[in-house]
């Protein structure tokens, strides 16, 4: 989570909240978390692809 916070939670925050004031800190944690989800299903889709492929060749 301290990764999570560094990289999207404080630039997205501070950008945001530079551009729409105080709302733009609950828009810039938002979009920081929509970031992180998107970052974490990419990697899980990778990595079911190529558990599959390892499956596949182990079988045949």
């Amino acid at each position: 989570m301290f990764l999570k916070s560094i990289v999207f939670n404080v630039p997205m925050i501070i950008l945001f909240s530079n551009i729409f004031g105080l709302k733009g800190v609950y828009f810039g944690t938002i979009f920081a978390d929509f970031l992180f989800m998107l970052v974490v299903f990419i990697l899980t889709f990778l990595e079911f692809k190529i558990l599959i492929k390892k499956i596949n060749i182990n079988n045949y």
